[in-house]
């Protein structure tokens, strides 16, 4: 069983470190983006479709509307801070 939680910790320290360098490189692809309103404007759009795509799959899945808004709030929400952030640089 250790080793099981060991190897569940290294997968998830590996995934939070890519998750890093994955949001170090957006963010130095937006600051140096040439038109910052057309990419923030691009991302809210996309953002929109997937958030209802991840509605209906909890929907076509039967799960109860409590639990659909469970998948969408938190997608939601950092989709929310990433435009936040968009605007301030």
């Amino acid at each position: 069983m250790d080793k099981r939680l060991t190897a569940l910790e290294s997968a998830a320290v590996l995934h939070s470190a890519q998750i890093l360098a994955m949001e170090c490189l957006l963010r130095a692809m937006i600051v140096t983006h040439p038109d910052r309103e057309i990419l923030k404007e691009a991302f809210q759009r996309i953002a929109a479709e997937l958030e209802q795509r991840l509605a209906d799959a909890g929907f076509d899945n039967g799960l109860p509307v409590d639990s659909a808004r469970t998948l969408v709030e938190p997608f939601h929400a950092r989709t929310g801070d990433w435009i936040e952030w968009v605007d301030l640089v």
